[in-house]
């Protein structure tokens, strides 16, 4: 069990910017609570904030068979309609000041959130599911990623299997992104799993009350994508006097200059720098690099972490063995998930990764089994950790411009916007729409005007030929 509240009781486990703390003892009491009220296999809509009752909502319920999808409590409620549309949730859990946007009987409350009783009926789930994650970045598509308990056991292995640092030493994992986001949920959960506590803000990095949170408690590490990094460098974090554990990076390529100061500064501080490759679909780190192997192997996303393992597969199928030859990378592992809902029926469905997991990303692997990504196979960028569809956010765009033909491309944290039109005007537009949709930074758009987009033999656009 990744979570286990009675072996830590009398210690303290979720703190939050308004100080509340919330103990083991509490939230074994909370799981006691809960099971008497919210009947098995539940499905609960919980709209996550960085606060004490949505991370100790979200490990109660993955520890019973109340079964959450984890959402931002910011999305937009017409976005949020939909999804109870589809899925026809029993419960919410959402904070206090939420109840009005989402009506119905509150059966429970905890630590500033409420179990909200829909009256709805959902759909039957598959006994082994435990948790729906979002995948889509901002866009507001209802695919879920179908996570089961043999997945979330699965994490438990690759901490076990799996030391950034010295585990006697106690850490204290603070936010830096929504915990819905997959990648600090789950940095924070491995704090839980030591029996040290974790710390949630709401505050951005760049805020002077962040660092006195992080300071007031003592926090000694955190995850962030590249974006954040370069934040970091505007504060002058190497300059603070922070003693570090640790800071892992995922979400998108770290910039190589980047990535080689902080090695070195984290390595003549006693802590060390990880670059994390994931997946919301195997939550965890599959592969990983640490420590002076980021300067060593400058560039590179790191080696498999057992028990999983990671094959390179030609466009056949037929597996790569030798060195340095690109292919995708497959992965097959114990926190593969069981596949995507995008209705409520597919809750009822088994596994579909049964040969790996395919990333969509063109890697090779050297001689001493590093990996090294040099494309991408299906055309998503990564946006601060955010996964998003380039053919959808075309589609987006295209509408909001009445049907102007639209081209997205470009690289991580870094979208091009090409639109078949003379009409510069529309530009503003453009960015500020994004802005909003996407939850991005203006700076990570480029709009480019053109007569005509390239295309290929078969009419498509030729993608690489955008510039």
């Amino acid at each position: 069990m990744l979570f286990d509240f009675e072996k830590y009781l009398g210690k303290p486990a979720i703190i939050d910017d308004t100080d509340m703390v919330v103990t083991f003892d509490d939230l074994a009491q909370f799981k006691k609570e809960i099971v008497e009220i919210v009947p098995e296999r539940s499905l609960v809509f919980h709209l996550s904030r960085n606060v004490c009752g949505s991370m100790a909502g979200y490990c109660v319920f993955v520890s019973t068979t109340i079964v959450p999808a984890m959402f931002d409590a910011a999305t937009n409620k017409d976005m949020m309609d939909n999804l109870i549309n589809i899925y026809q949730p029993d419960y919410f859990w959402l904070p206090e000041d939420m109840v009005e946007t989402y009506p119905g009987e509150v059966v429970y409350s905890k630590f500033n959130y409420c179990m909200v009783k829909t009256g709805l009926k959902s759909y039957p789930m598959h006994p082994e599911l435990g948790l729906l994650l979002t995948t889509s970045g901002s866009t507001g598509t209802p695919k879920l990623v179908r996570t089961s308990y043999s997945n979330i056991d699965g994490f438990e292995t690759l901490i076990a299997n799996y030391s950034c640092h010295d585990e006697s030493i106690p850490n204290h994992h603070i936010s830096t992104m929504p915990i819905y986001h997959n990648y600090d949920l789950l940095g924070l959960s491995r704090m839980l799993y030591y029996g040290w506590y974790c710390l949630l803000t709401t505050k951005s990095i760049i805020s002077p009350d962040f660092w006195k949170f992080f300071k007031k408690y003592g926090a000694n590490s955190f995850g962030s994508v590249p974006f954040n990094y370069e934040l970091l460098e505007k504060v002058k974090f190497r300059e603070m006097g922070l003693k570090m554990s640790y800071t892992t990076e995922a979400g998108g390529a770290m910039p190589v200059e980047m990535q080689k100061t902080y090695a070195q500064w984290h390595h003549d501080n006693g802590g060390t720098l990880q670059i994390i490759y994931g997946a919301t679909e195997a939550p965890g780190g599959l592969i990983i690099l640490t420590g002076l192997d980021n300067i060593r192997k400058l560039g590179s996303i790191g080696q498999v972490v057992a028990p999983g393992r990671a094959e390179i597969w030609d466009d056949d199928g037929n597996v790569i063995t030798e060195p340095n030859v690109p292919g995708e990378i497959v992965y097959f592992g114990p926190t593969v998930c069981m596949g995507y809902a995008s209705c409520g029926e597919d809750l009822m469905k088994g596994y579909d990764y049964t040969d790996g997991l395919h990333t969509g990303d063109i890697a090779y692997r050297d001689e001493e089994d590093f990996y090294y990504i040099v494309g991408r196979k299906a055309r998503f960028l990564k946006f601060a950790g955010e996964r998003v569809s380039m053919d959808e956010t075309e589609k987006l765009i295209s509408q909001e411009l009445g049907g102007i033909p639209v081209a997205c491309h470009g690289v991580d944290n870094n979208m091009g916007v090409y639109v078949c039109s003379d009409d510069e005007s529309l530009k503003d537009k453009i960015i500020m729409y994004l802005v909003s949709k996407l939850k991005i930074s203006p700076t990570m758009v480029n709009v480019k005007f053109m007569d005509e987009f390239p295309r290929l033999a078969n009419g498509k656009v030729n993608y690489q030929k955008l510039s």
